[in-house]
């Protein structure tokens, strides 16, 4: 168990009996229930129970247990070398999976002898520029891995002990949360995601939720002034803007810098999210607990459609909505944005012209009803820019250049390194109601090949088909001039 387990459970290991059972000093009042708990931290070892009053458990486990990672079991350890390879590679995800087969990787733990686990152990991968790698150390070995299933159990166990609103002991079904660590002084906050697996296994996905301080300035995102335009709508009363893509598009990125670009001081801005990914300074944040969510008590805390409908009295500006994933969050989007604020959110489609149809089939409601409300919508992806590291990247003609097919250790041997957006910005003239493209993926892309940012080969990748199939322009390249055009 880790420092903070014991305390919650007002617990601690200080001793092993004769017959080599783990002595656990527990209060008077312990329940049946925290028995449990405490003995799936030990797995199989047999543990016995002695009462404690709890000043001597406390003084007991600041003994054994100092701060500053003196005392850490082997899951521990391993989870504080996860984080801490994750902060190094910024990576966004961290993914913890069992194997499927024992001899997928034998390691250099096991080389030297016969005798394989039994059951596979399981392996961490991190996801960086939306590629998932084990990232192998000088030695040739993944810089995280696990020696046996017991260990894998074992830290997927000390990763849900510091999850909050999870029930800890639910291992057959899909689990949310967040787990929120502090290693070398360095906080760091994770959304948590454990999903059952075939066999009895788990896998769990650690998403990495940032600080204010690391919300990134339009200018990083993309091209210079390609954001103007709904940097310009959403400081306007009455405006429903949407951001769509898929998964690690970057959507909520580019609403986060949308959010810290405006002039707060001067607004009424709030966000409701499940969770709140970062604390924005001058921005009421409203966080709305996973309804699945086993310790939630559901008469006690507030949904989202309880906070929208509150928050028409507040008279917002602005209300910045995390996602809208289903029926009831659309309309509830809808029904703010007809009471007259700001409106920007959130949705899983590909492309602009698409939101439509995945709001017709979220809400049932039709196109042409959503286009009269909508105002504007922006699809994002996000395309890696070629490695320009010397002798890596391949110059092409003029300014263009192709990823080293070898690359470097600058780029862990992908040619690739750092990430631009590519949008589309579909408008609705507020006059005629027509709606037209002011900028597209496609020409977004054909200026970043031009720029030397990134390479054919990258963005075929992303939009799915040859540069010969991108079809003709639908709206000017110069995406300087975005502003003028909308102005």
């Amino acid at each position: 168990m880790t420092r903070e387990d014991c305390f919650r459970l007002m617990a601690v290991q200080y001793d092993v009996g004769p017959e080599g059972a783990y002595r656990i000093a527990v209060p008077p009042n312990v329940t049946d229930a925290q028995k449990k708990e405490i003995q799936s931290y030990f797995g199989a070892t047999t543990l016995e129970f002695i009462t404690k009053e709890p000043r001597w458990i406390n003084a007991q486990i600041n003994l054994i247990m100092p701060l500053n990672g003196v005392g850490e079991t082997e899951p521990e350890k391993i989870l504080r070398r996860i984080i801490q390879t994750a902060r190094r590679l910024r990576a966004t995800d961290v993914i913890l999976e069992p194997f499927n087969r024992p001899n997928l990787r034998v390691y250099k733990e096991f080389a030297d002898t016969e005798d394989l686990p039994s059951t596979p152990p399981g392996r961490v991968r991190f996801n960086k520029e939306g590629f998932f790698d084990e990232y192998i150390d000088e030695h040739g070995r993944p810089v995280a891995f696990f020696q046996s299933a017991e260990e894998y159990d074992r830290t997927i166990r000390v990763i849900k002990s510091r999850a909050k609103s999870i029930q800890g002991d639910n291992d057959r079904k899909p689990i949310d949360g967040q787990v929120e660590v502090d290693y070398d002084g360095q906080k760091s906050s994770y959304r948590l995601n454990i999903i059952p697996l075939f066999g009895n296994r788990q896998k769990v996905v650690l998403r990495y939720t940032g600080s204010v301080a690391e919300v990134r300035s339009l200018s990083d995102l993309s091209f210079p002034k390609i954001y103007d335009p709904i940097l310009t709508a959403a400081r306007r009363r009455g405006e429903f803007i949407i951001f769509a893509g898929p998964t690690h598009s970057g959507k909520t990125t580019a609403a986060y810098s949308i959010l810290t670009s405006l002039p707060r001081e001067e607004m009424n801005i709030y966000t409701i999210e499940q969770p709140v990914e970062c604390s924005i300074p001058l921005i009421s944040q409203i966080d709305i607990p996973d309804s699945k969510a086993s310790q939630v008590d559901q008469a006690t805390v507030m949904s989202a459609n309880e906070a929208m409908e509150s928050l028409v009295r507040q008279n917002p500006d602005l209300v910045f909505l995390g996602e809208m994933r289903s029926k009831e969050n659309v309309h509830d989007a809808f029904k703010m944005a007809l009471a007259g604020s700001t409106v920007l959110t959130t949705v899983h489609t590909d492309r602009a012209k698409k939101v439509f149809e995945r709001i017709l089939f979220l809400a049932n409601i039709e196109p042409e009803r959503a286009q009269s409300i909508i105002t504007m919508i922006v699809a994002q992806r996000l395309v890696r820019r070629v490695c320009r590291a010397p002798g890596c990247a391949v110059p092409l003609v003029g300014s263009e250049v192709e990823a080293s097919p070898g690359g470097c250790r600058a780029c862990n041997c992908r040619g690739y390194s750092g990430q631009i957006a590519i949008l589309d910005i579909y408008r609705r003239h507020p006059k005629t109601g027509i709606w037209a493209y002011i900028t597209t993926m496609e020409n977004a892309a054909k200026k970043a090949i031009a720029l030397g940012i990134t390479d054919r080969a990258e963005v075929n990748r992303i939009l799915g088909k040859d540069e010969n199939e991108w079809g003709a322009d639908t709206a000017s390249t110069d995406t300087e001039g975005i502003t003028e055009q909308v102005a």
